[in-house]
């Protein structure tokens, strides 16, 4: 992986003219993510109660529309009859103010009409970091779609997450990666990963499945196959009994059904790569 960047909104556009978007379908990504970010964000804002909110329901219609705010606020039209669970945006949002309606159509004019909503609240100091987020969330989401919309090779899943996490406030939040490191390991390229997801160095893995670390390691490596010092066969089992158990950097006697990494002779491989999972 290269240093940590930040992704921008030229780079992701430089990045999709080049590969074979036109601009016509690229201002089209641009647009869905918009409303995508805005309603995961807006739906953050309304759950949290971080202002004054009223739903109201249009009778001719049934739509739901939504208020956030008391002086300035924001209109919403939303999709869906449950937003206290999940809703999206039909439309643009309106701010209202001093009697005058404004569209926001883009992502500067919206996040400067929530920050008008939410100035008057104790969560308006923190607006200049949310801002930061949402803009990397929503420049990864529009890359996200770009992904999508690629003709996949055969074989290749779609990318997993090109319309973005459906849980709020940023659906493409990343921090970290450039754009050419989210394109080589997404679903969509068809060339395994070589990206480390644990270093296990100077641990070994216990499972009742084996009888000791090496013959362990051995089957998990594919027999010598791959990487040298490579896990590629189930990386994810590893992580997992890394990540999720906190007894699995000690020895003991009840870890053995689930498997642990303990401290010891050197019996697994230092690190595990992916098998070309996706971000």
């Amino acid at each position: 992986m290269s240093p940590q960047t930040t992704i921008s909104l030229a780079g992701v556009r430089g990045w999709c003219l080049r590969n074979g978007l036109d601009r016509r379908t690229l201002r089209a990504l641009h647009r869905e993510a918009h409303l995508i970010c805005m309603a995961r964000l807006l739906h953050y804002v309304f759950l949290e109660h971080l202002c004054d909110e009223q739903i109201t329901c249009e009778a001719c219609q049934g739509d739901l529309r939504l208020s956030l705010g008391v002086g300035p606020r924001l209109e919403l039209h939303l999709s869906g009859n449950a937003p206290q669970v999940y809703f999206e945006l039909l439309a643009n949002p309106w701010l209202l103010d001093a009697g005058q309606r404004r569209e926001l159509a883009w992502s500067g004019a919206f996040l400067r009409a929530l920050g008008q909503v939410l100035a008057g609240t104790p969560y308006g100091q923190y607006l200049p970091a949310l801002v930061l987020d949402y803009r990397n969330s929503f420049c990864n989401l529009i890359l996200n779609l770009a992904l999508g919309r690629r003709t996949p090779q055969p074989g290749c899943a779609l990318e997993p997450v090109c319309r973005g996490h459906g849980y709020y406030p940023f659906p493409a939040l990343r921090i970290g990666p450039s754009i050419q490191d989210v394109v080589e390991i997404s679903n969509l390229s068809p060339e395994p990963v070589p990206l480390f997801l644990v270093n296990a160095a100077g641990f070994r893995f216990h499972t009742s499945e084996h009888v000791d670390p090496q013959s362990c390691a051995a089957l998990w490596g594919g027999g010598g196959h791959g990487q040298p010092g490579g896990l590629a066969a189930r990386p994810s089992l590893a992580v997992a009994a890394v990540a999720c158990d906190p007894r699995a950097v000690a020895p003991g006697p009840d870890l053995a059904r689930t498997g642990a990494v303990a401290r010891g002779a050197p019996g697994l491989p230092a690190h595990l790569p992916s098998a070309g999972d996706g971000v």
